[in-house]
């Protein structure tokens, strides 16, 4: 993933948890502080979606972090000097018993977060 996906996906992961509502490319524009286009903004949605990071449940709708998203976040976006070693290793543990449930990975991850 380059920089310019990390930090979007970072924007829409932290956008979305906060709103609860799906993340548009004018929104990560604005909040990312990246200097392109929103439609350059679009394509590297585009592609976090079809690398599995991002759902857009709607044609013209924002964007959700997916569950491989939130995982990509947790590991490597969050600053690691809010989490202890010790959280970091309860919060993997939690992730790896939440299987593949989607309502469980979001609760989850609105509770860490």
């Amino acid at each position: 993933m380059t920089e310019r996906q990390e930090r979007i996906l970072k924007v829409l992961v932290e956008d979305y948890v906060g709103s609860g509502r799906p993340i548009g490319s004018a929104t990560v524009l604005e909040r990312s502080g990246l200097n392109v286009s929103s439609a350059t903004i679009r394509n590297e949605l585009a592609l976090l979606e079809e690398n599995g990071f991002t759902l857009q449940m709607h044609i013209s709708g924002g964007r959700i972090p997916t569950t491989q998203g939130y995982r990509y976040y947790i590991e490597y976006l969050l600053p690691a000097s809010l989490v202890s070693d010790e959280d970091q290793v309860t919060i993997r543990h939690q992730f790896h018993q939440a299987h593949t449930e989607v309502e469980e990975w979001l609760k989850l991850a609105a509770a860490v977060m």
